[in-house]
């Protein structure tokens, strides 16, 4: 017969190995490879090109070494943002963009890497500010005068 030990919540979280999964620049690098690929796939199918997935892994690719060694990006707090955030965040990916475009010049089109730059740009920082949202403002409690 199998039996399964039920964890509390205190003991599930402190769980050595689940730290690698809360820690915000694992969380950060996951998110940078997601949404690379969504915004590569909206830009793909817009454009009515075929996915081109060894494009994509360079890009991520160039994406996570530009937020690891430009301003240490892929550590900042989304629970903190300003408006400095999103400027970094800017600053991080058109330099990863103009590391990687000259490589593909010629194989994909520069319209379609531009798109997919902005929305990308776009999504991140909607994503940030959302939950910097959330996160502040479940955290404010109200008072009754």
């Amino acid at each position: 017969m199998l039996s399964f030990d039920v964890l509390t919540k205190k003991e599930f979280w402190s769980i050595k190995y689940m730290n690698l999964f809360i820690d915000k620049r694992f969380l950060n690098i996951l998110i940078i490879i997601s949404l690379s690929f969504v915004t590569f796939g909206w830009s793909f199918f817009i454009f009515h090109d075929s996915f081109n997935l060894q494009v994509v892994l360079w890009v991520i690719l160039a994406r996570v070494i530009a937020s690891i060694l430009i301003f240490k990006d892929y550590s900042l707090s989304w629970s903190k943002v300003t408006q400095k955030t999103f400027l970094i965040k800017s600053i991080v990916n058109i330099a990863a963009f103009l590391v990687y475009m000259p490589f593909f010049y010629g194989v994909v089109r520069v319209a379609l890497f531009l798109s997919e730059l902005f929305f990308y740009l776009f999504i991140i920082n909607f994503f940030m500010y959302l939950y910097y949202l959330l996160k502040n403002r479940s955290a404010t409690k109200k008072k009754k005068p």
